[in-house]
């Protein structure tokens, strides 16, 4: 294959540690183009998301607290990818 594109998320944060060290192997290897980009946004655009579709936060059943609380420990979850990303 010539391009590959793989999307992940705070659901697959199991398989960060694997997932990671494939990225950093990945990123190593001379014949390869690798690269990371991560994608936020502002909390209060986040929220607004959640409230429009009407569907829970996907950590919503694992985590107790609020909206803002979850999002913040989304955000502490996925850091590791975002130190190894490209673009922010």
């Amino acid at each position: 294959m010539a391009r590959v594109a793989i999307g992940v998320d705070v659901r697959s944060s199991d398989n960060f540690g694997e997932l990671l060290t494939l990225i950093r192997s990945l990123k190593r290897d001379e014949r390869l183009h690798c690269r990371v980009v991560f994608f936020d946004a502002a909390t209060p655009a986040i929220i607004r998301r959640y409230k429009e579709s009407r569907r829970p936060h996907p950590l919503a059943a694992r985590i107790e607290g609020t909206i803002e609380q979850i999002i913040e420990d989304e955000r502490r979850m996925l850091m590791p990818m975002m130190e190894v990303s490209d673009y922010i």
